[in-house]
């Protein structure tokens, strides 16, 4: 934190630069983000922009920090329903969403940007209507959103690594449930066909290599890679719409990631199923 501090005030009395923006995947739950916002807005009086942030460890202390360093918009991951959150070990609640969106609006925030995920393995229609009745009482209580649909994407060393992607068409249906609500200022989603792609790439295994190839050698529009994956449909079944046993070799298996180790993201992937209901295969 000294270094960053030291860093930023030799380019502010430089005149290089006159804001900062704080990335990482969690700032908010560093030790040092508060005494950092602090010195970034009182001592050089600078405004200081961050990323999305946890919902479960954002507090009203840490919203006006980010309020008084300029920032408008509030970015918060909602992700799914409460029943989905819980299961994926957020335990943050709906009430706690509102709250803390209202709270936002009263510091000075014009409105929030709000991220959802739809085909989550167990999500079913209830899950869904319980994301819009979330979204209906943050219009009801006066507060200004834009709503961001994204599809459940398998990714490798990731406790979920082993269950299938949920198929198009439940993507779109739900998609457009969500968008059909129109309380939200704006909305945009991620396209079905593009997840598809991430899925195959993120998940294949040296086979993938001559979807790759092919689709090089093309202008890799949509109608390209639609063409490419029905060609390929047999690797898209196999990799992105199967569940794989947990006694089967991953094409990931060979790389290690700290803290990501096969017996405890089995560990979690089982208390995830049994919460959601989902069958594993063994």
């Amino acid at each position: 934190i000294n270094y960053i501090k030291e860093i930023v005030r030799r380019d502010v009395n430089d005149g290089i630069i006159d804001r900062v923006s704080l990335i990482g995947l969690s700032v908010g739950d560093h030790p040092g983000f508060r005494d950092l916002m602090e010195f970034l807005i009182r001592d050089l009086k600078i405004n200081v922009s961050v990323p999305s942030l946890r919902i479960d460890t954002l507090d009203s202390d840490s919203l006006k920090l980010i309020a008084n360093g300029g920032q408008r918009v509030l970015t918060i991951a909602p992700e799914s329903s409460e029943r989905l959150r819980r299961a994926l070990g957020k335990g943050f609640t709906d009430d706690r969403i509102i709250d803390l969106a209202v709270k936002a609006m009263e510091l000075g925030f014009t409105h929030l940007k709000l991220y959802f995920m739809v085909g989550l393995p167990g999500e079913t229609i209830d899950d869904i209507k319980s994301i819009i009745n979330l979204l209906l009482r943050l219009r009801n209580a006066g507060v200004k959103f834009s709503l961001s649909v994204n599809p459940w994407v398998p990714k490798p060393h990731t406790p979920l690594q082993w269950l299938p992607m949920a198929p198009e068409e439940i993507i779109k249906q739900r998609t457009k449930m969500l968008r059909d609500v129109q309380a939200y200022i704006e909305f945009s989603a991620y396209d079905a066909l593009d997840a598809k792609v991430q899925a195959l790439l993120s998940l294949g295994d040296r086979d993938v290599a001559n979807v790759i190839l092919e689709a090089s050698l093309t202008s890799m529009n949509r109608g390209s890679w639609r063409r490419l994956l029905v060609k390929y449909n047999d690797l898209l079944t196999r990799y992105v719409y199967t569940q794989k046993p947990l006694n089967e070799k991953l094409p990931w298996g060979h790389v290690r990631i700290p803290g990501a180790n096969e017996q405890l993201l089995r560990g979690l992937l089982m208390k995830y199923a049994k919460e959601v209901g989902v069958r594993i295969c063994a």
